[in-house]
């Protein structure tokens, strides 16, 4: 990723970047155990 955003940068130093990583396919099952350890286990809705 950050490969391709050098040379954007390089080349749109006065403009802002938002990067918004969305952690690919499994990326909210993968972080499911994160967020639970860090805030504790929640009920489903």
């Amino acid at each position: 990723m950050w490969q391709c955003l050098l040379p954007w940068l390089a080349n749109n130093s006065g403009k802002e970047l938002l990067y918004l990583h969305q952690g690919g396919i499994l990326g909210n099952e993968t972080m499911l155990p994160r967020y639970q350890r860090k805030f504790g286990q929640t009920q489903k809705a």
